[in-house]
């Protein structure tokens, strides 16, 4: 059962700290198509196009989708679960490859229709098929879902609701942020070259097409930041001390070094 909604800075406040918040995208089964949109091309209107483009990728493809994807032995289909333990009574029969190509084919035709939600299936084929990579923020984590192959690559950046929605991320301005791979610093203006298939639009997002994982987790979490790791940064940190004669701020040497590893 879907959550109740909180206020976007009470549910992301990693992105409050990262200067980005959701921005309202309309829902109705195309909330992820709906986001993917407003990153590429700066508006909700080529949501169905984009729909359209993500089910013949996974058309096309099928064999790199399909291991994500389970049919029940009778007919009728269902997602692989992420974290979850089949018991040995699920496990006695196994859908015939005929019986395994229908279900997919129906989902496919099902997930065609606007009014279908999108998961992370569909963020996989929508990396592969416009070549980007894919940031989801959650509560306190960042999920990165990377296109097959190497290279920088854009960035689109969306959020995932605990009440089942997803929403386009921007910087608190309004704008789309940028983020540079040699210092993951958030940035605006213009991008650089888009990739293959996707129109250049101001304001994109571009990654350093490392296949290593990154997570980033919320305040006083670790964080595990790929190509950041590696880099050092100066800061000038300030304490506040309560005591009997007031407020003092110390500010702590500017030579004080902070290693991300």
């Amino acid at each position: 059962m879907p959550q109740k909604r909180k206020h976007p800075d009470m549910e992301f406040p990693l992105l409050k700290t990262l200067g980005l918040m959701t921005i309202k995208t309309t829902g109705g089964g195309s909330c992820l198509f709906n986001s993917f949109s407003d990153q590429l091309y700066g508006n909700e209107k080529r949501g169905n196009e984009i729909r359209a483009k993500v089910v013949q990728e996974m058309r096309d493809n099928a064999n790199r989708y399909k291991d994500f994807f389970s049919t029940e032995v009778g007919g009728g289909y269902r997602r692989n679960p992420k974290r979850k333990t089949v018991a040995a009574s699920e496990q006695v029969s196994t859908p015939t490859p005929e019986q395994l190509d229908k279900d997919w084919n129906l989902y496919l035709a099902r997930m065609s229709k606007k009014t279908t939600y999108a998961d992370s299936l569909e963020i996989k084929a929508f990396a592969n098929a416009f070549n980007v990579d894919v940031k989801v923020y959650e509560q306190e984590t960042v999920r990165d879902i990377r296109a097959e192959g190497e290279g920088a690559r854009q960035v689109v950046h969306v959020a995932y609701h605990n009440y089942e929605h997803y929403s386009s991320v921007r910087k608190i301005d309004g704008t789309l942020p940028i983020v540079h791979a040699s210092s993951g610093t958030l940035e605006s203006g213009e991008s650089n070259a888009a990739p293959p298939n996707v129109p250049k639009s101001p304001d994109t997002l571009e990654s350093g097409g490392d296949d290593e994982e990154e997570e980033i987790r919320g305040p006083n979490k670790r964080r595990r930041c790929g190509t950041m790791a590696k880099d050092e940064i100066t800061i000038t940190i300030k304490i506040k001390i309560k005591g009997r004669k007031g407020v003092k701020h110390v500010t702590l040497p500017k030579s004080m070094k902070i290693v991300f590893a």
